[in-house]
């Protein structure tokens, strides 16, 4: 992660700590964790990352626990993106 770092950001010094977190879990949190809810039902559904393409599960507090994965090739996100440009609506990738 360190060279990464130093190749996106020659010269740089970072100072912070590093902590690889699960693709899903990272779309829960940025979602759950700023939200005003102390206690809420949290959904992904996209394509896929980490071989999952949903997760969900209940947020509390400052903790999620993820109950469920939907792991790939079963993906709702895979499916819109094939069924967008037959509806009309634009490629954005």
């Amino acid at each position: 992660m360190d060279r990464d770092l130093e190749r996106c950001f020659p010269g740089g010094r970072f100072v912070g700590e590093v902590h690889e977190v699960e693709h899903h879990l990272a779309h829960l949190g940025s979602a759950f964790l700023v939200s005003p809810f102390e206690r809420a039902v949290a959904v992904s559904v996209d394509g896929f990352g980490d071989f999952a393409s949903a997760a969900w599960g209940i947020g509390e507090g400052r903790s999620i626990e993820v109950d469920e994965r939907v792991y790939f090739p079963h993906s709702l996100g895979i499916f819109y993106q094939g069924d967008d440009p037959v509806s009309g609506f634009p490629q954005l990738w």
